[in-house]
């Protein structure tokens, strides 16, 4: 089954886009049940099952796009 997404309202998703979880593109696309970011073209592709956890997505993000040393990544 594949993954459920809602759009964040027009307002926030015309600037404040996230990295989906599996392919890291932006979208303004997210996964209600782990509050992660999922685009339209990975949520037909992937089950609830695989989409990794709020912590995992924010050390996975972390990772692929690594900021200043002063940068925290976590709030």
């Amino acid at each position: 089954m594949p993954v459920t997404i809602e759009r964040e309202p027009l307002s926030a998703s015309r600037f404040d886009r996230e990295n989906c979880c599996f392919c890291f593109r932006q979208t303004p696309f997210w996964n209600p049940q782990n509050d992660v970011a999922v685009c339209e073209e990975c949520a037909p592709l992937h089950s609830q099952e695989q989409v990794p956890t709020k912590e995992a997505w924010c050390d996975a993000v972390a990772t692929r796009f690594p900021r200043p040393f002063w940068y925290p990544h976590r709030i």
